[in-house]
């Protein structure tokens, strides 16, 4: 068991330390350059039809919102139901401590 677990330790490490070191890499790269990649993007973003194209998209994501929202309160109103119809079935009845009659199990192996 404790051989598992060690190599799940180390295996998680492996995954883990490449993926965490490019993340950083990343990140310092972002923060040196912040203040080029502001320029490049004011330079070539034409604002004005990125602005005329979100004001035409905009009923899409409401749209996709609101039919989040739809589903999740379909999956609370069934979840709701399901538990208030658990409840309201008979209870079974309670365990006795009489015990089944295993008389037909009790034979005596044969000899070996």
């Amino acid at each position: 068991m404790r051989k598992v677990h060690w190599f799940a330790i180390g295996y998680t490490l492996l995954l883990a330390l490449p993926c965490a070191l490019m993340a950083m890499s990343v990140l310092i790269y972002l923060t040196d350059y912040t203040v080029g990649l502001g320029g490049l993007m004011t330079g070539f973003i034409n604002w004005n039809r990125l602005a005329v194209e979100g004001a035409n998209r905009w009923p899409e994501l409401a749209g996709m919102v609101v039919g989040q929202l739809v589903i999740l309160g379909i999956i609370l109103i069934v979840r709701y139901d399901r538990r208030r119809a658990d409840e309201s079935l008979i209870e079974p009845p309670a365990m006795t401590d009489a015990r089944p009659d295993r008389s037909a199990l009790d034979h005596k192996s044969p000899p070996r």
